[in-house]
This record gives structure tokens, sequence and C-alpha cells, in this order.
């Protein structure tokens, strides 16, 4: 084979290592687009690079260091970012939406959250959003028997998409800037079984809204 084969063989290479390490970056840089319950990840280190500057010689320009497509600096791998954060008080609300209302529309997501405000805005409940979704026998997810509150006291944001679409309702309710689906309702109970007994005992119960599979009311004692 001739010299001038064998630099042309080269050449060849070179630029396929080239553009193999390129596209490899500009993939790598993509994957941020197709994480759908969690954060994109963060690099645990900074990035390893290779010279390239040698490619002047061959190309004649565009050379320089590039980034691998992975992450060194020892530990190896992605470390995913940290859960955005949340306050208590929306964390808790949304797990109570959750709880209540996962399978419900947006507006029953907010009617749940409309109740839980309408609580703390009312002096015979505690005055923060937390405590009232917490108070003891009022809303069932919380029950210490309900299947459904170990789900929730695990949702964190990025758990799902349905529990992510009520982080953004908790967090509406907490800034109040949710409209009142409900025109003032304290309390609600499915539609699929007998009224509760708080209703009988309470003259002036009366239902102000229906919304998805809930009723609710509003002069309950």
């Amino acid at each position: 084979m001739s010299d001038r084969a064998k630099v042309a063989g080269v050449a060849l290479l070179i630029g396929a290592m080239a553009f193999a390490v390129r596209a490899a970056s500009a993939y790598n840089k993509a994957q941020g687009n197709v994480w759908l319950d969690y954060q994109t990840p963060e690099p645990s280190g900074p990035p390893t690079t290779i010279d390239l500057s040698w490619l002047d010689n061959v190309f004649g320009g565009g050379g320089g260091s590039a980034p691998l497509p992975f992450w060194g600096g020892g530990g190896g791998g992605y470390t995913p970012a940290p859960t955005s954060q949340v306050s208590n008080d929306v964390l808790t609300l949304a797990r109570t939406i959750y709880g209540e209302a996962a399978s419900e529309n947006n507006a029953g997501k907010e009617a749940v959250a409309n109740v839980v405000i309408n609580r703390v805005r009312d002096r015979r409940y505690p005055s923060n959003i937390a405590s009232v979704c917490r108070q003891s026998w009022q809303f069932s997810c919380w029950n210490a028997a309900d299947p459904m509150r170990a789900r929730i006291e695990g949702k964190l944001p990025g758990s799902s998409n349905v529990f992510d679409q009520c982080i953004q309702v908790a967090t509406q309710a907490e800034n109040y800037q949710l409209g009142d689906r409900t025109g003032g309702a304290t309390h609600y109970h499915a539609k699929y079984i007998a009224d509760p007994f708080w209703v009988a005992a309470s003259p002036n119960a009366r239902i102000s809204a229906r919304i998805g599979v809930h009723i609710f009311y509003t002069g309950i004692d």
C-alpha cells in the first residue's frame, strides 16, 4: 500500500472518530428531553475531555477539546438531580389531593384543595394546610387503616405525572391562586355512599357543588 493510501486511510479513520465523538456528545445532551418522571440528571463530576487539537493538521481547524459522551471524575455515571424543594404544606396537600382525587380531572383535584383552604380560613380548624390535611378522621386517605396512606406517604415531586399535577394544584392553593369551585364547602363525600352522619346532624347543611365523584357541602356543624 502506498504512503498516500495509508495517509488517506488514517485521515478517514480520524474523521470517523471525530464525528462519533461529537455525535455521541450531542446525543448525551439530548437525553434530558426523554426523562419523564424524574429531574434531568446532573453530572457527578467535571466532564472528561480528550484533546483533538491534533486534528487541525488533518482537517485544517475545528479541533480543540471535546467532552466525552460520559462523565468521569472518579465516581462514574450520573448523579440524579435533587428533588425540587417544596414546602411541607404543598407536599402534604399534594399527597392529600392524590389520595382523595388521583383519578379525577383537574377540576376534581382543585375542589379537594378548595375544601382544605376553606378549612384553613375557618376558625374551627387548624390554621395551616398540613395540619388541616392530617387532622384525625377528616380526610380518609390519612386514616391509619386506609391502604392509600402507605401510597401517598412515599409520594415526592417526580413520582408520576399525576402527582406532579397534584403538586401544581397544591402550589396554587398555597398561594391562594385557585378559584373556589365548591362555593365555600368545608366537607364532601363520594356520591356513591350514603349521606354521612354529619349531614343529618347539621340543620344548615346544603349541597354547594357536585364535581366528579364528590358532593360538596356548606353549613356543616
